[in-house]
């Protein structure tokens, strides 16, 4: 998932790569779908994978399209007590 964002911030596209890796539309697609249906990418419980594929969205916010589910998705990753532990250490 990071690839395909980074690219698609990039603006970089070739048919190798999209027929591989996909295009940033079609993850777009991919993940509202599953969070249109539960909390998280696995299910009803938070896990590596989210951590994992949450972060781009977190990180670069505004700056990369997404979908109300997502964003939901986005913010219950970053409203968790482990998120507010290092930013609390961070800002300290």
């Amino acid at each position: 998932m990071e690839p395909v964002a980074i690219l698609h911030f990039v603006q970089l596209s070739h048919p190798a790569i999209e027929s591989s890796l996909r295009d940033y539309d079609t993850m777009l697609t991919r993940l509202d779908e599953v969070l249109g249906k539960q909390p998280y990418l696995l299910g009803e419980n938070f896990s590596a994978v989210d951590l994992l594929c949450s972060g781009p969205f977190a990180w670069f916010g505004d700056q990369l399209p997404s979908t109300p589910a997502i964003d939901a998705w986005v913010a219950r990753c970053q409203d968790r007590e482990a998120v507010r532990r290092v930013q609390a250490r961070d800002n300290s």
